[in-house]
């Protein structure tokens, strides 16, 4: 049931909506703006809306909750008054709060709100209620907030035997536990062993700047104080550790030298492996930490093309190891090796595309006419991926698409439509508000029947909403449905920016895909906006390179814009790099300077292993995914291309 009660007039609404939506007359698939409002019987609902949560950011309050008053009835009601609430957090009573969660037992927000407002209590002095209203929480913040609380209700001992756990901590603590933190050590509850312990979570994660604080807090008489200094230098400059101070076996001496040896590894695997041989006998290392000496050594010895003998290869290594190995092989293109560490992975690890791809490289640098590497990329090439469609042109077959369209009765699309989650959450996506919609529909999806699940992916499809449409059709495991998770939208302006830059549209959607999933006014943590996710720098600088307009940030969320400049962006990569997608594609993820340096001195690798020796995963994958993507849509656009062409088989020789 919906989260307000439903007037009649809001109820003949509703109906009329959701029977637009089912029937999909609130937008196609190409359209390329939000669902259409002319039609739309909540125009007046999503307008007001609008114009409320603008009265709230400018602090109108009076004619915020007189809009709000008006739209009682309307499926974001809810959201009105958590909106209202949460800006007023510092000025709510526990009454309110529960009230307000009574009102909504089932909203998503009802918690967060509440954790909201608790949050505000210790700002405002109001320690007694805190500690009257906290739940046992994992969140650091409001532990400590609690902690504090307890101090000063008078349980001081009980107070302080509580810190040291959350003291003792791989990374700084959030501000709330500062004053707390100084109260503890103040009080000397600090112990010198607190110290090194938490010295030695810090420095795997390299945090080198925590590291040097903790080392302040050692008395130089401290027992403590060279093996903490000792464990630092290995962490940051591991080839001027002194391994010769540490040949007596104790505990201690074996945590500095698997640090050091580990980390020496990564600069220098032969040294490290000399001090390997010199210790690995004399010391009674624990099985975790000769996993952590062996492994590191073994993969930087791998990274340089030095593989251990047959009669020395490990005889049980763990999967992430194992496949580690398998890609240093790739890299180096050292093939005997490749099969022999692709053969070394579980079943259900080698059966991975990557893998089949690459042992069939593997035995056919090996072997003479490898009726296995045959078939391997046979097989492969009957898949939709990156590597089946670099098997099927191997192979010389025909890339393999395998749609299988989605249907589902419009009566339970209309059902669907009607689960007050997924109402809310297209309610949300019409107002601009796609975050707060995703929350919903993630939480609503998993509780509807599979049938269900289909409907709901082709309802976001026909609302346009794209990449919930994506999302939907991946948790509903309908990856062959190529509709729903490869749309085409917005094809005009596409055409146009192609017909602009000579770059086919088929790679302009490859990027969207790729970049956004069709999200229109999506910003990355980096501020990369809109379709094919532009840094505004870049952006204005390509714009005034190419005669455009110079445009707004805001100007970036709109695709005729943003598909426009991107084109103009991708383009110039293009022409810098003789025309490679590879390695335009990686520029435009990663940056051109980067792409630079990954290519010095590797002119005639072939392309394929160079893109496995991208340093970066985000980057590598990003290359994959984006030449997968362009290949499709060329296929399912009628407008076939290779996946690599002649000219982009291997690196250009760098001028």
């Amino acid at each position: 049931m919906n989260l307000v009660p439903m007037h009649s007039r809001a109820l003949a609404i509703a109906a009329l909506a959701i029977a637009l939506l089912a029937i999909g007359w609130l937008m196609g698939i190409g359209t390329t703006q939000s669902p259409a409002l002319t039609q739309d019987p909540m125009l007046e609902f999503r307008a007001n809306y609008r114009l409320a949560m603008r009265d709230l950011k400018a602090q109108r309050y009076t004619s915020f909750r007189k809009r709000q008053a008006e739209m009682a009835d309307y499926v974001l009601a809810p959201y009105l008054d958590f909106h209202y609430h949460r800006v007023r957090a510092n000025r709510l009573s526990a009454k309110q709060v529960t009230d307000f969660q009574a009102r909504y037992p089932d909203f998503l927000f009802s918690d967060r709100l509440r954790n909201a407002w608790l949050l505000r209590l210790p700002e405002r002095g109001l320690w007694n209620d805190y500690l009257a209203h906290y739940v046992d929480s994992s969140n650091t913040t409001r532990r400590c907030y609690y902690v504090r609380a307890l101090y000063r209700s008078g349980e001081k001992k009980a107070a302080l035997d509580l810190v040291a756990p959350l003291w003792i901590a791989g990374r700084s603590q959030p501000k709330a536990c500062d004053s707390l933190f100084k109260t503890w050590i103040d009080a000397g509850y600090l112990t010198d062993d607190h110290v090194w312990q938490r010295i030695q979570l810090a420095l795997p994660r390299n945090e080198i700047t925590l590291a040097r604080y903790l080392l302040t807090l050692l008395e130089p008489g401290s027992p403590l104080k060279a093996p903490a200094d000792a464990l630092y230098q290995a962490q940051v400059d591991p080839e001027k550790f002194r391994f010769e101070l540490y040949r007596e076996d104790n505990p201690t001496n074996r945590i500095l030298l698997t640090r050091a040896i580990s980390r020496l590894a990564g600069r220098n695997a032969e040294a490290a492996y000399a001090h390997w041989q010199r210790y690995e006998l004399s010391h009674r290392f624990t099985d975790e930490q000769r996993d952590t000496i062996e492994r590191a050594v073994l993969l930087e010895n791998a990274g340089d093309n030095r593989f251990p003998v047959p009669t020395e290869r490990p005889q049980s290594l763990d999967p992430t190891t194992t496949e580690r190995l398998a890609l240093a092989a790739v890299r180096n293109a050292n093939w005997p090796e490749v099969s022999y560490w692709i053969d070394q992975l579980s079943p259900e690890q080698r059966d991975d595309a990557q893998w089949q791809y690459w042992l069939a490289e593997g035995l056919n640098n090996t072997v003479q006419d490898s009726q296995r590497a045959m078939m391997t990329l046979e097989d492969l090439a009957l898949t939709r991926s990156y590597y089946g469609f670099l098997a099927a042109e191997e192979a010389g077959k025909i890339s393999r698409l395998n749609h299988t369209p989605t249907t589902a009765p419009e009566e339970t699309i209309a059902e669907v439509a009607r689960v007050p989650g997924i109402q809310r959450a297209l309610e949300l996506y019409a107002v601009d508000d796609s975050l707060n919609g995703r929350r919903e529909w993630n939480a609503a999806f998993p509780k509807l029947t599979e049938e269900q699940q289909r409907a709901a992916a082709l309802l976001a499809q026909r609302n346009g909403w794209l990449n919930q449409a994506i999302t939907a059709a991946n948790m509903a495991q309908l990856r062959d449905d190529l509709d729903l998770r490869f749309p085409i939208a917005h094809l005009d302006v596409y055409r146009k920016a192609s017909l602009a830059t000579s770059i086919p549209v088929s790679t302009l959607l490859a990027i969207t895909r790729q970049e956004s999933a069709f999200q229109r006014k999506a910003r990355s943590s980096a501020n990369a906006r809109g379709l094919m996710q532009l840094l505004y720098t870049t952006a204005t600088e390509t714009a005034k390179k190419s005669g455009l307009r110079r445009p707004s940030r805001t100007d970036l969320y709109e695709p005729t814009v943003n598909i426009r400049i991107a084109s103009e962006y991708l383009a110039r990569l293009l022409e810098r790099y003789d025309g490679q997608r590879p390695l335009a594609f990686a520029a435009y993820n990663a940056g051109p300077h980067r792409v630079d340096v990954w290519i010095k001195d590797r002119e005639g690798m072939p392309m394929t292993q160079w893109i496995e020796n991208i340093p970066f995963r985000e980057t590598r994958n990003y290359v994959k995914g984006v030449l997968a993507f362009d290949h499709l849509y060329g296929l399912r656009m009628d407008t076939p291309r290779p996946m690599l062409a002649s000219t982009e088989q291997t690196l250009p020789t760098v001028q």
